[in-house]
């Protein structure tokens, strides 16, 4: 009896901690789906609950994005197509009960591309005789919709397997799960990482910069496909040296994300003499124009001649793009990787954007990816909710379900029509450049090798598929090499970040719509100090009067 007292009250103050915890956005708020998880239970049989007490379920997801194919193993993955996680009260049972209903917004169409790419690289290993012979590889995706607490959640059923969550359990019977590919941000990485670390499982992100994650003692099976913030800095400081630039300005949005990439910002501009004139955080949605309204003189009189922006990637609102127009309007804007690859966004404000320069990894196009994707139509595939939506999203067009058309204009005030099913996914502008396209392709071929090594091994030993222990395959990763033509080797150093070569884009405004050139790119090399080499005839600027003159082609 006085066990089943003690474990009762464990319980609820566990759940009074998580109902304050999830009301805040602290990053502790990400662990309470876990706490809540791992609390006792006791029957309910004996000593029902009373109705006046009231227990805080999981809000409602009106659609978590699932998707499943069968396989020999399974890759587990969690992507970023929604922009973002809104809550809503809505009457589901129409008796004056409101439900909290959760829903994923704004879809991204090179983030969905990102995940079709996913589709596409294990269906090419598949029909690849001689990858893995013998074995197909399955998958069990979920989006993530840039909401830790949502990936956690997806990440635990990736664990449990299809059907009811149970969680430090597997449903999935004699299939194994191979590992892990994602996710895009640092924040919903880093909340994976936290749970796969304590199974082993190997996780590759294909977006993640954080230079915390390269810490091995607490993310020792985790892999990403980009370089962690303070080497991309330390190149991006380089060529603003190398353009003789040592008085800057920072834009940067007013989340976790932003302070950290700001923090790492500030270290390297002051490793490499380089002075920042201002700051200007920008809050989700809405700007913080009084504290730029008091310092608009000095921004715009002043001799700043490039603006970087950094941090977690935000629409910039109408008001604040109109306010800052004239500021940057004859300054260059330097962008991140991570900026750089939302072409959709620079896309929407081509004019501010336009002969801005960007760092990013180099990257190719993949074969046969256009012709994979353009198989994918909502009348093609009822099932892919995330195709529906963005259907909806880029052409206008109803889905069959009149309920899902009613929320769809509630929630974006738009209007929908029936479309005639020619629209294709090739017609949505931009949908072929910019996203992580290439990282996410390499990501899952890495996993592949890295399996096709260790099964090599186990069949010289004379262990069978169902001896694998997904436990040693970060081994194989972490000592694998790859090759292609354009690029010398690439492969993932100790911090287990996947070293390959960046370059230097300028993006150009023609014919409204911005175009991406290579102008320069950096030797690749593990020393923090590297080369960078620049056609200065390539650069388009967007003021001639403050055009850099070079007198040299590269530095060391």
């Amino acid at each position: 009896m006085l066990y089943r007292v003690i474990v009762t009250s464990l319980h609820l103050l566990a759940v009074v901690m998580c109902r304050f915890i999830l009301t805040s956005h602290t990053q502790i708020g990400e662990l309470c789906v876990l706490l809540l998880c791992v609390t006792p239970c006791t029957a309910d049989t004996e000593n029902p609950r009373p109705r006046s007490i009231y227990v805080p379920e999981a809000a409602a997801v009106y659609e978590d994005y699932e998707y499943y194919q069968d396989g020999d193993i399974i890759i587990g993955g969690v992507f970023t197509v929604n922009n973002f996680l809104k809550g809503a009260y809505y009457d589901y049972v129409m008796v004056s009960r409101l439900t909290l209903i959760m829903y994923c917004l704004n879809p991204q169409p090179h983030f969905y591309k990102d995940l079709l790419t996913f589709f596409f690289a294990i269906d090419e290993i598949n029909k690849n005789p001689t990858m893995l012979p013998n074995i197909t590889l399955g998958y069990h995706v979920y989006d993530s919709c840039r909401e830790s607490r949502k990936a956690i959640k997806n990440t635990l059923q990736l664990l449990s397997g299809p059907g009811k969550m149970v969680p430090n359990y597997s449903c999935r019977e004699r299939k194994k799960i191979l590992g892990f590919i994602g996710d895009q941000s640092s924040a919903t990485t880093t909340s994976i990482a936290q749970i796969l670390a304590l199974y082993r499982y190997v996780q590759i992100s294909y977006g993640a910069t954080s230079p915390s994650l390269k810490d091995r003692r607490v993310f020792p099976t985790l892999f990403r496909m980009l370089r962690n913030d303070f080497v991309i800095y330390s190149k991006l400081a380089q060529m603003l040296k190398y353009f003789g630039w040592t008085w800057i300005g920072i834009i940067r949005s007013g989340d976790d994300s932003g302070s950290e990439e700001y923090m790492v910002l500030r270290e390297v501009m002051n490793l490499y003499k380089i002075c920042i004139s201002f700051k200007l955080e920008v809050v989700g949605r809405t700007s913080m124009l009084r504290d730029l309204d008091k310092r608009a003189h000095s921004i715009k009189k002043g001799s700043v001649n490039v603006i970087v922006i950094c941090g977690t990637l935000f629409d910039f609102d109408t008001d604040f793009v109109h306010f800052i127009r004239d500021y940057v309007e004859d300054r260059t804007i330097v962008l991140s990787p991570v900026w750089a690859a939302n072409v959709v966004l620079i896309g929407k404000h081509p004019e501010m954007f336009n002969c801005s320069l960007s760092l990013g990894a180099k990257s190719t196009s993949i074969a046969e990816l256009q012709n994979f994707v353009d198989e994918f139509q909502p009348h093609k595939k009822p099932d892919d909710k995330l195709l529906e939506d963005l259907w909806m999203m880029e052409f206008g067009c109803s889905s069959v379900d009149k309920r899902k058309n009613l929320l769809f204009e509630s929630l974006y005030k738009r209007s929908l029509h029936e479309c005639n099913g020619t629209e294709r996914i090739s017609d949505i502008q931009h949908f072929f450049h910019g996203g992580n396209a290439h990282q996410v392709y390499l990501a899952v071929y890495s996993m592949a090798a890295a399996l096709h090594d260790m099964l090599g091994f186990m069949k010289t030993s004379g262990s069978h598929l169902s001896e694998f222990n997904h436990q040693k395959l970060h081994r194989y990763i972490q000592a694998s090499y790859y090759f292609s033509e354009n690029t010398s080797h690439q492969y993932f150093n100790e911090d287990g970040e996947f070293v390959t070569q960046y370059v230097i884009q300028n993006h150009l405004l023609v014919n409204k719509t911005i175009l991406t050139n290579d102008v320069g790119l950096f030797e690749q090399s593990t020393s923090r100090e590297q080369s960078i080499f620049i056609n200065a005839s390539l650069i388009k600027w967007k003021n001639y009067q403050r055009k850099v003159r070079l007198t040299r082609t590269y530095i060391v």
